[in-house]
Formats: C-alpha cells, structure tokens, sequence
C-alpha cells in the first residue's frame, strides 16, 4: 500500500521560485484526512461546529478543541490556519492548472520538439525507503517536483525564445525543451540522465543543460551525484544558476537525509545540509526564506517528539502569535494518524517514526482517540484511509471515565465516548446526563445532539418489539426541537444527518417525505453518513435515500398512491411518489392502480409518453414487460432506495402511524420484490424473452449488446445474463456492428 501528503509540512516547504526542482524534502509518514464541514472555516474556527465527525482534517479538529475548550480561534489565527492548509491556493504542488500552464508554454514556443503526449507531469514520486506503519510495511511517496519548479521552466523557456527563437528556428532551443521534458518525467517514473550539453552548443545552452543535468538528478533520486553537479555549477561564476546552486546542494542534503534510515548517514546529511542552509540563510541569496524555512524543518526533524510536545502547547492551548501558520503546519505534518496508532498493549503507544502519543487527554490525545472513533462510520469503511483500529477498552475507560467529567475539554472527550461506543449501553448514564445539561450554545451541543439522538435511534433498531407511537412521538419531538435551531447550530451537512436520522420516527408518510429531504451540498461526501444518503445531490433539496427506501419498503403501493395525490405534498415530493407507485404497480401486475396512476404519469413525463403507451396498450405479455423494462431504466421509478441495483434492502422498518393492515400489505409487497433477480438480470430475462419470441426484431441488436455491457462487470451472479444476451447477438446479428463491438461477455 502507498500513502501520501500533500500537506506536509506546508508552512516549512517553501520552495525557492528561482527553483527548478523544489519539493517538500522530507516523505510523508501517513495518510491525511481531506473531510471538511460546509461550515465555513472561519466561523467553524470561532465555535460554529455544527456536528463534527471523526473523519474531518486533523486541522479542523484542532479549531474544534480550541472552541470546545474555551479558546476559539480569532480572524486572524483562523486565516493563519487556512494558509497552513492552503487553501489560500499557495500550496506549492503540481496540480491540472500548473500542467496546462507548462503545456501552454509547450505549445507557444516547443515547435517540432513538442510533444503533446508527454505534458501531463506528476508531482510525486515512490522512494526506495520502506517504512514500517499501521502493522504493516509501506514504500514511501512524496511530492518530488513543485509548481515552483513549472513556472520557472515556463520563465525560463520564455526568455530563451523570445532571445533566440523557437524550437522550430533555434535547434537549442528545441534541445532544450527536450532536455525540460526529460527533467519533468523523472518528477514521477522517468529515469533518465542528462547528457552533457556539445562541445558546439551556444555557452548559453551549456548552462542551462548543467543546470537541468543537475535537476534530473535531484528528481531521479541521485542526490550525491546531484550535489556535485550543483556544486560545479556554483563555480561557474557566469552561469544565471550559480546563485541558487548552494541552496540545491543543502537541498540534496536534505532529501537525502529525510529518506534515509536512522543512523550515522543520515545523521551527516542533516548536518551538512544544515550548515548550507545557514550559509543561504546569512546571505542576500532570493532563497533566504525558504532556507530559515527549511533550517526549522531540519530543527524538527531532529527530535520530533520535543517538536511535538511544544507544538501541542502552541496550537491547543497557547495564544499563537506571527509564527502560527508554520506552528499549524508543523503540528498537522506530525500529528498524522499512524502516528497516534496503538500498538498491542504497549502504554506509551509508540508510533513507527518514533513518536509517542501520551495519555494525558490532551490535543494530541484527543486526535488519536478520534481518530479511533465513529460509530457512525459504515462498518465497510471503519478501517478505511480515515481510521486505525478501534479504540482500546482502556482508553474508552478514560474517555467516558475522569476525562468526560471534568475539564476545560470534558466535552471533546464525551464527543469520543459516543463516538466510539459499539453499542448504545457503551455509553455511561453519567455521560449521557452530562451531555444533556450541555448549553444549547456550547460549540459541542450541536455534535452531542445528534449522538445521543443516534444512540436512542440505535436503541430504537435494537429492540425485540417495535418503539410504541408514543415512544417514536417522543422521539421526533426532540428531532424537532432541535432541528429548530437551524443551520447556524447544525451547519447544513449536520442539518441533513438529523434529517436521515428522524425519518423512522416520522408521523406520517407527507411527514417522511418531507422532512427528511436534504439540503443542498455542493460537495458532498464529507461524512461518512453520506454513504447512506447518497452523493448526488444537485438540487436545492432531494429527497434522501433513506427517506424513499423507508417508504419503498414500509408501505405499499396504495400508500404511495395517496400521497401522489396529496395536495398538501410538494410537487417534486408527489412527482417522486406517483412515479414510484405507477412502477410498483405494474412490477406487481396490479393493472388496476396502473390504469388509476397512468393519465397523472402521462401528464407529468410528457417525454416518456411513447413508452407509457406501450405498455398500457401491449396485449402480448413479452412486449409488455419489454415496455416495462425500458420505462424502469429510464427511472420511472425510484422502485427501492435510490436505485434498483444488486439488492433489495435487507432490513423493513415498522412505520409508527401504519396499521396492522397496512403494514401488512406492505410487508407483503417487500417479501414479493426481494425475490425478484439484480434489475441487470430482471432486464436482460426481458430482452432475452423478447429474442425468443421475435428474433429478427430490429430492436436487438441494441438490446443485446446493452444486455451484455449491463452484466459483463456489474453484480455478482449476473455473468450467466451476460453470456446468454452475448450468444444470442452473436447468432441472430452476427454482422452488425453492435457484434462487432461486443467481443466479451466476461
């Protein structure tokens, strides 16, 4: 497995803008974390938390426990926080913008030495150094080549060009660009060395060639050899890079080091790249910042747990001041979760680079327990990128125990003992009365909400016997209250959880299919709740996924039907339910309700006319279910959940305000669909039918090869469809151009 940071020590890693090869010098040690609330930072940092999750970026999580504790973040601290992130875009990575810009440059003066295919450069490359972490042994990869680098090429070419021609009037200037797209493919997998420059080439191109000779090498991984070459190019006195050749030779000292094992070399690397820096630093050189930056990297690099321990101070508790851009940069490079992993029993929890996360229940504390939490988290993602191994029992001890009950930070600690509660009695009755007499405008009420309404929920799935319509009443109302307090408490991605979570509790079937709709997000998937909610969404609200399964299979068609016809409904919400009911209908053979249903459906899919008719108006069974099919793909439905795909859900929910009848037939319907094929199979047995009954139909071929395309790599047990759709093509059309393109079935 390969890991790796962009945000690595952001505030430290400037590169020199002179700089053809700049990168952050030292490999990342884990991954990191990219979720991030809708809340702005800005007020997040102030205490506006809305409902904060496990898997949000380390540097959120620290505004988090500066709010919870008292001391929340100013303006100013906040915007040094985001610079640390870069979010301000002055983060110095090789992104799609930094390529075109490089490919611009390429196209405006690369001539014939131009080669489209060979523009795209990626940033980061794998190093030979194995690191042991997480259990387990993982090569490390790091951001090798910087946007720095890129504009100084463009700089360059740019100034050569208009000096001497282009590539396609100047045969050096075309070498040249050769020689720069050698240099960018060792950026990732290249592995070549520069030639020297001729012994006829202009002094111009011999130069720059040494200069790029030299940055090949640095890229490759060569760093003795390239700190010689930068070497001999600091001796050129008439060479344009002699000036910024000793601060690349600290530069290979320093990338050495950072990829070396511990021991006796790489302790001299860091020495000597030491002394270089401070010999950059002490001058006029344009790399004066970017080598005091680096002399405190290599401060760091040498007893991180010190750094550690004093940046912890810094950024939790301290009152920050004009460094605090590189103070959060240096505490989110070192507090990355494998760091905080546990290993075995062993108490100090050594990390693999060598640190260790004291349990003090301090930031650092804190990070790693949380970065063990979450129930929330799908079972299928829990050891997911995000997250180690779940939080030991004696550290939930803690969490629930001394550090939840008293403490400036006794809330962030509660966040945890939810969080990592396995099920709904793993949190104390102390705690969870406690959370309850939290102030409605405490930075953590929002977050302790929703958990305990999740706990209760989860209680509520637990039980042997149905919630009683009092219970669930009771339920809800405490959803309401709190949903009450509006995004400015929530957040809009807190407001959409509470949503998902009350839907079982809701009082009626308008009352789940209203309000459980989902605010607009125009980046979701930051929590990991969206895995239930779905992902898509585009609109200003949407139904939930949640909220259209709980009324797929908790209710039955008839249900469905009344609320189609429910003036008091939105319009969206009454289209969705008309549409799911007609197809329900028709699933079932119920040709009554989809006789009632069609004129309303033909009024509102006007585009879809043609394929209603069809099926109203098929006599023939197999032309029937043809029609159908075809309405179904073209999402007359939602049948079930967001979609029809590989299964049906697994779990019927006992609506509250259902009577025993109307459960009944709902249940009834459940149990009918759930022994129906994957929707692939349910399509291709229909067009396979039709192939039957009619095989010189014009209408096959499509149909067959969308058959087999369907199956070919969707779900499981679906292969024997594709086989039979890819067969019957092959021997009714095998001439046609959709046979020709359908090789495989598998």
């Amino acid at each position: 497995m390969k890991t790796s940071n962009r945000f690595a020590a952001l505030a430290l890693l400037v590169a020199a803008t002179a700089a053809h090869a700049g990168a952050y010098d030292t490999p990342p040690l884990g991954p990191f974390p990219d979720t991030a609330p809708t809340i702005p930072l800005r007020d997040f940092a102030a205490g506006h938390l809305g409902v904060i999750d496990s898997s949000f970026q380390r540097a959120y999580l620290v505004a988090a426990w500066r709010a919870i504790g008292g001391k929340p973040l100013s303006d100013v601290q906040a915007k040094q926080l985001s610079l640390a992130l870069g979010e301000d875009g002055s983060v110095n990575v090789v992104d799609r913008d930094m390529v075109l810009i490089w490919d611009g440059a390429l196209k405006r003066f690369g001539g014939s030495a131009y080669d489209k295919y060979d523009t795209y450069i990626i940033g980061q490359r794998d190093s030979s150094l194995v690191v042991a972490m997480q259990g387990y042994t993982t090569n490390v990869v790091y951001d090798n080549c910087t946007a720095d680098g890129i504009r100084t090429a463009v700089a360059t070419l740019t100034q050569r060009a208009t000096a001497y021609g282009d590539a396609d009037h100047d045969r050096w200037v075309a070498e040249w660009v050769r020689g720069q797209q050698a240099v960018f493919r060792n950026c990732s997998i290249g592995k070549e060395a520069l030639a020297p420059a001729p012994a006829n080439a202009p002094e111009w191109f011999r130069r720059d060639r040494a200069y790029q000779a030299a940055s090949a090498l640095f890229y490759l991984g060569h760093f003795e050899e390239a700190r010689a070459a930068f070497a001999a190019i600091a001796t050129d006195a008439g060479s344009p890079w002699a000036g910024l050749a000793p601060y690349m030779m600290a530069r290979c000292d320093l990338r050495q080091a950072s990829l070396s094992p511990d021991g006796p070399a790489r302790t001299q690397s860091f020495a000597r790249a030491e002394a270089g820096f401070r010999a950059v630093a002490a001058g006029a050189s344009p790399q004066r910042a970017s080598a005091q930056g680096l002399l405190r990297r290599i401060a760091i690099e040498r007893d991180r747990s010190a750094a550690l321990r004093r940046l912890e101070r810094v950024v939790g508790e301290g009152s920050l001041g004009a460094n605090a851009t590189a103070d959060f940069g240096d505490f989110l490079s070192l507090a990355r979760p494998p760091v905080w992993e546990r290993i075995g029993d062993q108490p100090a929890r050594p990390a693999p680079n060598g640190l260790a996360a004291a349990r003090d229940g301090g930031l650092v504390d804190w990070l790693a327990a949380m970065a063990q939490s979450g129930f929330a988290v799908p079972e299928v993602d829990r050891y997911s990128y995000y997250f180690s191994k779940p939080l030991p029992d004696e550290d939930r001890t803690r969490a629930c125990g001394p550090l939840s009950a008293t403490g400036a930070h006794r809330d962030a600690w509660m966040i945890v003992c939810y969080l990592s509660a396995g099920t709904s009695a793993g949190v104390p009755a102390s705690v969870r009365a406690a959370a309850a007499k939290i102030p409605d405008d405490a930075p953590a009420w929002a977050t302790l909400t929703y958990l305990e309404l999740s706990l209760r929920m989860r209680e509520r799935a637990a039980a042997a016997t149905p919630m009683s319509r009092e219970g669930s009443e009771a339920l809800r109302m405490r959803f309401d209250a709190a949903l009450a307090k509006g995004d400015a408490v929530f957040g809009g991605d807190g407001i959409n959880a509470m949503r998902v979570l009350r839907a079982p509790v809701s009082a009626s079937t308008l009352d789940l299919a209203t309000a459980s709709r989902l605010r607009r997000i125009d980046d979701p998937g930051r929590y990991p709740w969206h895995d239930d909610i779905g992902r898509a969404i585009t609109n200003e609200v949407q139904d939930s996924a949640i909220g259209v399964t709980l009324l797929s299979t908790s209710v039955d068609v008839r249900q469905l039907a009344a609320l189609a016809d429910n003036a008091a409904a939105p319009m969206d919400v009454r289209a969705s339910a008309l549409r799911a009911a007609w197809a329900r209908a028709a699933m079932l053979r119920q040709d009554a309700v989809v006789a009632s249903l069609t004129p309303a459906l033909l009024a509102l899919d006007t585009h879809g006319a043609v394929g209603i008719h069809a099926y109203a108006d098929a006599t023939d069974p197999v032309e029937r279910q043809f029609a159908l099919v075809h309405l179904l793909r073209g999402r007359v439905g939602p049948v079930y959940g967001s979609g029809w795909g590989c299964q049906f859900p697994q779990h019927r929910e006992s609506l509250p305000w259902l009577d025993d009848a109307q459960l009944s037939a709902a249940h009834a319907e459940f149990d009918a669909f759930s022994k129906l094929p994957t929707f692939n199979t349910y399509y291709g047995e229909a067009v396979l039918a039709l192939a039957k009954e009619k095989p010189t139909d014009p209408r096959l071929p499509s149909e067959l090869a969308a058959v087999v395309a369907s199956t070919r790599m969707s779900c499981q047990g679906e292969t024997p469809i594709s086989k039979a759709a890819f067969t019957a093509l092959h021997r009714l059309f095998p001439k046609s151009p959709e046979a020709k393109r359908t090789k495989y079935f598998f």
